[in-house]
C-alpha cells in the first residue's frame, strides 16, 4: 500500500532557485536603498548649512553688519575661527551650544554643528585638529594668509548669489580665498579628495579625485538660502578676465562685481 502524505521538503534545485531570486532582488533593491541613503544624508547636510545660515544673521546683527573673521591668528585660538564665532565658543576643546544655537569644537571630530554627514572622515582626521567640514568665503571673510579683514554686509550687492560656505574637501582649510579647488562634491560622487593622500606616516585612501557629473556640493549664500552646487555649475562662472571656477564664485556679488 503506498503512502499517500505529500513530501514539502525542498529539493537542491528548488533551494538554489530561491537564493538565486533572493540575490537578484538584492542586488536590485540595494542600489535604491544606497540612494536613498545618499539623499537622506545630502538633506541633513544642507539642514546644517541653513542653521549655520540662521546663525550668520544673527552674529551680523551684533556685529555692525561684518561677518565674522575666517580664521584665528593661531592654533591656540581655535575658537576664534568663524565656526568658533559664529558657535559663540570660548575655548578650542568644549563642544557646546553657544548662542546662536550651534555647537563646535576642534577636538571634536564627529560631533556639532559643522559636520557633515556624508563626509566618511571626521572633522580632524589630518592634523591635530580640523576647523570644519564647511570651507568658508575667503575673500568674504577674510583669512590668514592674505591678512585681509572681514567684509560689511553693506558691501554685498547680491546676497543671494554670495557664497557663504560650501562642502569642503581640504583637509585643514577653514577658508579659500585662491580658488575653489576645496569644494567637495560629495554628494552624489563620493569623497572629493585624491585617491591616496599621505598624512606623515599615515595614508589615508579617498575614493574619487575628479567630481562625478552626479556630484553636488552643498551652497551656503549670504541671504541663508543653502542650493546644490554643481561641478558643471562651477566651472561656467567667470570672473572678470574670462576664468571659469576658480576663484570666480568667491569673488562674485559683492564689491567689484565679478
Amino acid at each position: 500500500m503506498k503512502d499517500g502524505s505529500a513530501h514539502n521538503d525542498f529539493t537542491l534545485i528548488e533551494l538554489l532557485v530561491v537564493i538565486a531570486i533572493i540575490a537578484i532582488l538584492a542586488a536590485l533593491l540595494l542600489p535604491v536603498l544606497n540612494g536613498a541613503r545618499s539623499k537622506a544624508l545630502t538633506i541633513s547636510c544642507a539642514s546644517n548649512e541653513r542653521q549655520i545660515g540662521t546663525a550668520l544673521q544673527s552674529y551680523i546683527g551684533g556685529s555692525s553688519g561684518y561677518f565674522p573673521h575666517g580664521l584665528p591668528a593661531n592654533d591656540d585660538q581655535a575658537y576664534l575661527c568663524w565656526p568658533g564665532r559664529l558657535a559663540g565658543i570660548d575655548d578650542k576643546t568644549t563642544l557646546k551650544t553657544g548662542p546662536y544655537g550651534l555647537s563646535w569644537s576642534s577636538n571634536s571630530g564627529k560631533k556639532g554643528s559643522f559636520v557633515c554627514p556624508a563626509e566618511p572622515l571626521p572633522i580632524n582626521w589630518g592634523k591635530g585638529y580640523q576647523y570644519s567640514h564647511y570651507v568658508g568665503n575667503g575673500y568674504l571673510i577674510g583669512t590668514i594668509t592674505s591678512h585681509t579683514k572681514p567684509h560689511n554686509t553693506s558691501q554685498v550687492k547680491r546676497p543671494s548669489e554670495t557664497l557663504f560656505a560650501t562642502d569642503n574637501q581640504y583637509y585643514s582649510a577653514s577658508t579659500a580665498d585662491w580658488d575653489a579647488a576645496v569644494i567637495s562634491f560629495r554628494h552624489g560622487s563620493g569623497d572629493g579628495r585624491p585617491d591616496i593622500i599621505a598624512e606623515g606616516t599615515k595614508t589615508v585612501h579617498g575614493t574619487a579625485g575628479i567630481p562625478s557629473p552626479g556630484g553636488v556640493s552643498n551652497a551656503l549664500w549670504v541671504d541663508g538660502h543653502v542650493s546644490g552646487l554643481t561641478y558643471a555649475a562651477l566651472q561656467a562662472i567667470r570672473d572678470d578676465k574670462n576664468r571659469m571656477g576658480g576663484a570666480a564664485i568667491l569673488k562674485r556679488g559683492y564689491q567689484n562685481d565679478y
